[in-house]
């Protein structure tokens, strides 16, 4: 008995100094989580911000990268500062319980093991079932929110052609479809969680029925009980943990693929390119309305285009999307070494003053000052230099950008409507700029003062060379 209840202190001293190990090693991990998470996000956030600026990154909404850099961020930087720290504490826990307890009992060590297994029928069931339940979810949510959004940017023109009864009883469809698969995701993880909560009472109360039979067939010692029972859901823990380590590493590997899903091939700006544009088989479509079917185009050196279409044919989208503005659906783009100059309809508002605007774009070797003060005062905005955009105009505000298109360093310049709101005088100083202009022209107008030697028609999604 004496030499039965030496042994069981000495086990109990040796779980106990395994028990504190672990518990220091999640001590210092938290710290070193709290103090790396929060640097480690900014830098991720400041990374995404640079690739996005750079147009390496494709970026279509303000609200896509809100999200990129709020949950994609927090999921990456989570899984180094918290998830891999906690997985090599679970698997070191794993390896000495094991090892002690194989070394007591093996059949026992052997038996726990395979129990604590169990717990990796969610991972599976996931796998397997809930993960498509609730990526349906997601996609889902993101087709009732690219539905509405593109009503709210298409508003004029769906009244104008009276059809909000039809985009309406597409959004109750797309509402219905959201709250079909919410129920669905809620059912599969109610599911899980009774999975879940019934493999953790099995195992705690497997444990102690297993122990106590091996104990009334003096398979074990009574004084063994407490160390074993102590090794076993410390052992189940450990398993427990990596799991969930495994599942914080999928949703790391997914913000990784939106991260590359994202990316846009760099073109090597040494090596040039026989056109200054080209776009392969690009679409987009908001929700179920198809903007542009597959189409392709190629802007060479020297050309002189005019894009013309019915309001709402896509035209804004196209030209965006050609800039870099916004994302296709599909399809690819390849671009010239030097960034295309621009004039669209709507500008963002920076909340710098113009002559600040100019200055820095000048700074960066983007444009050139003394060109850009002559355009200004030919448009007759040098006056007004010093206020805001959103201060102006809507006329003085035109002029401004056509100024700094204008002086920019640019093989290619693309204008949206360029002669809404100008004056008389304005317009036929730009229609001589545009004709004396030594790079390539896309210029979207159905003003008939503008002239080019080539005319793209957007119709139905399709373009068409007259």
């Amino acid at each position: 008995m004496e030499a039965g209840w030496q042994r069981a202190w000495q086990l109990a001293g040796l779980t106990a100094a395994c028990l504190l190990g672990s518990a220091l090693m999640i001590l210092v991990t938290g710290i070193w989580s709290r103090r790396t998470t929060d640097s480690t996000q900014q830098q991720y956030r400041e990374m995404l911000c640079e690739a996005v600026i750079r147009q390496r990154t494709w970026v279509p909404t303000s609200g896509e990268l809100h999200a990129r850099m709020e949950t994609d961020a927090d999921t990456i930087t989570r899984y180094f500062s918290t998830a891999c720290p906690k997985g090599i504490v679970a698997l070191l826990e794993l390896a000495v319980c094991g090892g002690v307890l194989a070394g007591m009992h093996t059949w026992l060590g052997l038996v726990f093991l395979l129990m604590s297994l169990l717990q990796l029928l969610p991972t599976v069931l996931y796998e397997k079932w809930a993960k498509a339940v609730y990526e349906k979810a997601v996609h889902n949510d993101e087709a009732f929110s690219d539905w509405v959004n593109a009503g709210l940017r298409g508003i004029a023109t769906l009244k104008s052609f009276r059809q909000e009864g039809w985009f309406l009883e597409r959004l109750k469809k797309y509402r219905q479809d959201v709250v079909d698969a919410a129920k669905k995701e809620n059912a599969t993880a109610t599911v899980e969680d009774i999975v879940t909560e019934l493999i953790h009472t099995l195992l705690q109360d497997g444990s102690y029925l297993i122990l106590g039979i091996s104990a009334l067939n003096a398979a074990i010692g009574a004084a063994e009980i407490p160390v074993l029972l102590v090794l076993s859901q410390r052992l189940f823990s450990a398993v427990d943990g990596l799991v969930h380590g495994r599942i914080h590493q999928y949703k790391y590997q997914q913000a990784l693929q939106h991260l590359r899903d994202l990316q846009v091939p760099e073109t090597n700006g040494d090596a040039p390119i026989p056109v200054l544009l080209h776009a392969e088989q690009i679409t987009k479509s908001y929700g179920e309305k198809r903007v542009l079917q597959p189409l392709s185009l190629d802007i060479a050196p020297g050309d002189r285009i005019l894009l013309r279409g019915h309001n709402g044919s896509g035209k804004t989208t196209l030209l965006r999307i050609l800039l870099g503005l916004s994302d296709p659906d599909s399809g690819t783009l390849r671009r010239g070494r030097r960034a295309a100059a621009f004039a669209l309809q709507e500008e963002p508002a920076l909340g710098e003053t113009m002559e600040q605007l100019a200055q820095a774009l000048a700074a960066q070797g983007t444009l050139s000052m003394p060109q850009f003060v002559q355009h200004a005062r030919a448009f007759q905005v040098a006056d007004v230099l010093q206020r805001t955009p959103e201060a102006c105009s809507a006329g003085q505000r035109k002029k401004f950008y056509l100024a700094l298109s204008l002086a920019c360093f640019s093989d290619l310049m693309v204008l949206d409507e360029p002669t809404n709101h100008l004056d008389t005088d304005s317009v036929a100083y730009l229609l001589r700029q545009l004709e004396d202009y030594p790079g390539a022209l896309l210029v979207c107008s159905h003003d008939g003062r503008v002239r080019m030697k080539r005319v793209w028609t957007l119709e139905g999604g399709l373009l068409h060379e007259a």
